[in-house]
């Protein structure tokens, strides 16, 4: 039986989409006005009843399941929210719609030209737009943005291919890559716990 999910990584929209979904019954409920790039998101789990009860009855609280947990998370979104190096290479339309879009939103003033990262004034900043925030009691931590773009940027069902060759990593190869660290960092925490340190 698993005590906690680590975290969840979503992107925050205005409406709810969840509904319909299949989610297993202990997440079902955190990511509220949260879409998924899929039906599961991207996420680490951490199982281990008995250890739960283990560091409960020790400890009489699960504080520190809560703070590595929290750590972890922290972890994640700083390396989700890490940009690549800027690239100054064209990036071709992938078809007439695409261009047509682009020029209408330019002539009505809804892109800038150059774009810059970060100052643009259509930027909505999308490394400092990652958040960590908490459920379930801090058992649950969500890595999530509420980038209307992000998706497009770091997804891995909707990366655009201008930003996987300019090497813009997605949710899931950061998740892949961090989940050994992930899970070093609860269990360092709960271990200096247990050990009275």
């Amino acid at each position: 039986m698993s005590w906690c999910v680590l975290f969840v990584v979503l992107w925050r929209i205005k409406t709810r989409e969840m509904d319909g979904l299949n989610l297993p019954p202990d997440i079902r409920g955190v990511g509220a006005g949260y879409h998924m790039s899929s039906s599961m998101p991207d996420g680490i789990r951490i199982e281990g009843l008995p250890e739960l009860q283990k560091i409960m009855q020790k400890l009489g609280t699960l504080q520190p399941v809560k703070t590595g947990l929290k750590s972890a998370a922290l972890h994640v979104k700083g390396k989700i929210a890490k940009y690549p190096p800027v690239s100054r290479r064209p990036q071709p339309f992938v078809s007439d719609l695409q261009r047509r879009g682009f020029f209408a939103k330019l002539n009505s003033g809804e892109i800038d030209v150059p774009y810059k990262r970060g100052i643009s004034s259509k930027s909505e900043r999308l490394g400092q737009s990652w958040t960590v925030e908490p459920r379930n009691a801090g058992l649950t931590q969500i890595v999530g943005s509420d980038t209307s773009y992000g998706p497009l940027v770091q997804a891995k069902d909707k990366q655009t291919r201008y930003h996987r060759e300019t090497g813009w990593r997605t949710t899931a190869q950061v998740i892949d890559e961090e989940t050994d660290v992930v899970i070093k960092i609860v269990k360092d925490v709960v271990d200096r716990a247990l050990s009275g340190a």
